[in-house]
């Protein structure tokens, strides 16, 4: 397996989806210890990430994800 840019993105893409189609079950669990809300705010920033990652031709993941992180704070 090669690990470089287009594997990042795919496994960035991939970590989204499992995230974003279970983020009732971890809001859920974080309602036990916290104020239930994790889930729907990691769907939040992942759907952000992955539009960013289908706009933007990464040369690097790292730039790819702190301009997605910038362009949301």
């Amino acid at each position: 397996m090669i690990y470089n840019t287009n594997w990042a993105v795919q496994w960035l893409q991939d970590f989204s989806d499992r995230v974003i189609q279970n983020k009732q079950l971890l809001s859920d669990l974080d309602q036990a210890i916290g104020d239930g809300d994790h889930g729907i705010n990691m769907a939040r920033g992942l759907t952000e990430l992955k539009k960013s990652l289908l706009e933007k031709e990464p040369a690097k993941c790292k730039r790819n994800v702190q301009n997605c992180w910038h362009d949301n704070t």
